[in-house]
């Protein structure tokens, strides 16, 4: 199915909407979240994975926050999308220290099999 073109008045929106600002709550969101969920210490099957999802989504949301700072949510969503190893070498960019641990999560979530 072929995309359809947003007006001005859609993009500016979205822009608002998605700023750098707007990301980072959002990704503070699912960061306390996993906290509250990790708390809870659910004993079952794969407990495990919807908190390391929202630690990772949370990740990636911190990533595109930054580079919100930088270029439009459509750079962000097409030139990056959830790529966190291309996310992170972008922001490297603009000033991103990572370590090798932090290095080694942006890897294990772009190469992640759900």
């Amino acid at each position: 199915m072929a995309k359809v073109k947003k007006s001005p008045e859609e993009v500016e929106d979205d822009d608002e909407r998605t700023g750098s600002m707007g990301l980072f709550n959002v990704a503070e969101a699912y960061r306390l979240s996993a906290i509250e969920l990790e708390k809870a210490k659910v004993q079952s099957g794969h407990a495990h994975s919807p908190v390391r999802f929202l630690y990772y989504h949370a990740l990636e949301l911190y990533l595109k926050a930054l580079l919100r700072q930088k270029h439009s949510i459509q750079v962000v969503r097409d030139g990056f999308g959830h790529n966190t190893c291309r996310l992170a070498n972008e922001a490297e960019k603009l000033g991103l220290v990572p370590d090798d641990d932090d290095r080694e999560a942006f890897r294990s979530w772009a190469t992640r099999t759900l």
